[in-house]
């Protein structure tokens, strides 16, 4: 297992040329943010950014799509600007030998390459359950939710996908059945204050819950035929990277996450950078988990960041990140704010309840475009993922209150 702290520098020679073609796959959080710093940081690097949909998905509001909000259309050529290369296509392949990627049969070379292929529900055994990890998933999931007006609805999943997809589907359904399945309880991370007002919540709402004694993505057979006749099922558990970077050589866990070393380099190719959901790291206790915007952007913009180093000759920073606290949206008018000791990433005794902690959820789902647009349109770098004293300032009040 490699050393995390270690930094794998790009071999160089002398009268060799500078580094000119970065390739970055994937328009999700942590590939656009990626594109939009390595374009701040350095105006010469030819920058092409490849994604199989023509437009940014705001994942984190896919839970209220699933309910019946509309979404907004995000064109990514809007969010990159005219100096980012944008290529509407799929990957097919990537040679790590000769620095090249296939995408729809056409060959692209690169000199640096940003892996940000971003995350998936698990689908073993579960190809009969619908999911809301893509725009088309929770499309699909709304449209028989319409169809099937007399069916109930079972959530498998009580993490925060699972409680955010149940408590929206309350408010816009209230006659429906709506029920949480998972081996652990809702909130089970959470500290004693946010899980006494979640389960207040749950039950104000009418959301039922049952224990899980068995995975259902494992045990093919433990969604019986009367329980799809009877309730629509929601896959909430989990999730797995493509197989992409397995299938290219790269060393990947069980759930196709590529190992990273300090400065997110891939083990044994430091030309690779991997970002978001696609990246394990850290080791132990202190891997990062959690998947999502709240990993994607502050992994993105490093991976920018770092790319612009090494292309100016320069060695990196590591990549230090700790979660400062966690949203959780409950419909449109309550939500929780667990806030987290960033060195073990545990809950603390502050928390934000309510109404106020539904407004600062939704602040933080409008900052996630509204940071990448600032820094395309005034070239400053607008995003930052340490924690800020403003953070620290709300997290104490937040504890005195408790």
């Amino acid at each position: 297992m490699p050393v995390l702290s270690q930094v794998w520098l790009m071999p160089r020679h002398a009268g060799m040329k500078p580094l000119k073609k970065v390739i970055i796959l994937g328009g999700g959080y942590a590939g656009v943010n990626a594109a939009l710093r390595l374009r701040l940081r350095n105006k010469d690097v030819e920058i092409t950014l490849v994604n199989d949909r023509s437009d940014f998905i705001e994942r984190i509001r896919n839970h209220e799509l699933a309910a019946g909000r509309s979404a907004r259309q995000l064109p990514l050529s809007e969010v990159l600007g005219e100096d980012i290369r944008f290529v509407l296509g799929r990957v097919q392949k990537i040679d790590i030998v000769t620095r090249q990627v296939l995408i729809d049969g056409k060959t692209c070379a690169y000199d640096m390459l940003i892996y940000a292929l971003g995350s998936g529900a698990l689908s073993r055994n579960a190809q009969h359950l619908h999911t809301i990890n893509s725009r088309e998933g929770a499309e699909r999931f709304h449209a028989d939710l319409l169809s099937r007006k007399d069916h109930g609805v079972t959530i498998l999943g009580s993490g925060l996908t699972g409680i955010e997809l149940a408590t929206e589907l309350r408010e816009r359904f209230p006659d429906r059945k709506i029920t949480l399945m998972d081996r652990r309880q809702p909130g089970s991370h959470l500290g004693i204050k946010a899980q006494n007002y979640l389960n207040s919540t749950l039950s104000d709402m009418r959301i039922g819950f049952e224990i899980l004694t068995v995975d259902p993505l494992t045990n093919s057979g433990f969604v019986s035929d009367t329980e799809k006749e009877m309730n629509l099922v929601v896959n909430c558990m989990g999730f797995q990277s493509p197989d992409l970077a397995r299938k290219s050589g790269l060393r990947c866990d069980d759930k196709n996450r590529v190992f990273v070393n300090s400065h997110l380099q891939a083990e044994g190719h430091p030309e690779i950078l991997v970002a978001g959901d696609a990246a394990v790291y850290g080791f132990g206790s202190q891997q990062i988990t959690y998947a999502g915007c709240a990993t994607a952007m502050p992994m993105g913009t490093y991976a920018g960041e770092t790319a612009a180093r090494f292309l100016a000759g320069e060695n990196p920073t590591e990549f230090r990140y700790g979660f400062t606290f966690q949203c959780i949206s409950l419909g449109r008018k309550k939500g929780i704010i667990q806030f987290l000791d960033k060195r073990t990433g545990a809950a603390t005794g502050a928390v934000l309840t309510g109404k106020t902690a539904a407004a600062f959820k939704e602040l933080i789902c409008r900052l996630t475009v509204l940071l990448p647009k600032l820094e395309r349109k005034t070239r400053l770098p607008f995003y930052t993922w340490r924690k800020t004293r403003i953070m620290k300032r709300i997290g104490s009040l937040a504890s005195k209150a408790a």
